[in-house]
């Protein structure tokens, strides 16, 4: 393995609290495959076997949920650094629940559900890691879950903003984010949610400045 993908590979989550000892064994005993992939370039199709994790070490690549045709839900992305079917590849069916596909030139490191589990079974340091992980994803998932099944465009923006703005000095919670890349993170159309946006600041529950929306109200209020 080169520097760099030595370097990229040590930085991600899935190795970064790893002993050093322990990780460099693991780098020349574990067989894993690396592939490039251009972007817009799928990776997998929502259905497809899963035997892998995968761990991002060079762009981006996103999760999408297909609704319609033609349409889909941004469930996440994934930096590099990053890795993605981790739950999926020791569920039951090991089968995709969502299209794989980069947003960006994209470089990806694969390890079969055998060698983590072998992994698992060595480094203690590992089984943490990773345990870690996978709970910190459940829970993530649990708040798309509860985000996509709220049928008011409303309530999906202000439960966005509740986990994922930021509070500002006067203790507003504010987000800075395209109006596109929200629609396909809360799963509405874009010119729906620009109608809604425009509502909530006309009633001074938010206020918009470019990319910037910012709750001035009250946001427990709604979402009780």
């Amino acid at each position: 393995m080169d520097t760099k993908l030595y370097n990229s590979l040590r930085k991600s989550i899935i190795f970064k609290d790893v002993s050093e000892v322990n990780f460099n064994e693991i780098v020349n005993e574990i067989p894993f495959r690396i592939l490039d992939y251009k972007k817009n370039e799928i990776l997998f199709f929502e259905g497809d076997d899963c035997n892998s994790i995968g761990i991002v070490l060079d762009g981006e690549v996103e999760v999408n949920k297909g609704l319609t045709i033609g349409k889909k839900v941004n469930i996440t992305k994934i930096k590099a650094g990053d890795m993605f079917a981790e739950a999926v590849v020791f569920s039951q069916h090991h089968k995709f629940p969502a299209t794989i596909e980069a947003s960006s030139d994209s470089k990806v490191l694969f390890i079969s559900r055998e060698n983590i589990v072998k992994m698992c079974s060595k480094y203690p340091d590992f089984i943490e890691k990773f345990m870690g992980i996978l709970s910190t994803k459940i829970s993530i998932l649990n708040n798309k879950v509860s985000l996509l099944s709220m049928k008011s465009i409303r309530h999906k923006i202000l439960f966005y903003i509740s986990k994922e703005g930021k509070q500002d000095k006067n203790g507003h919670l504010s987000i800075k984010i395209a109006k596109q890349d929200l629609a396909n993170k809360i799963g509405v159309e874009r010119p729906s949610l620009s109608r809604e946006l425009i509502k909530m600041q006309d009633e001074n529950m938010l206020n918009m400045d470019g990319k910037k929306i910012t709750v001035i109200c009250d946001i427990n209020e709604y979402l009780i």
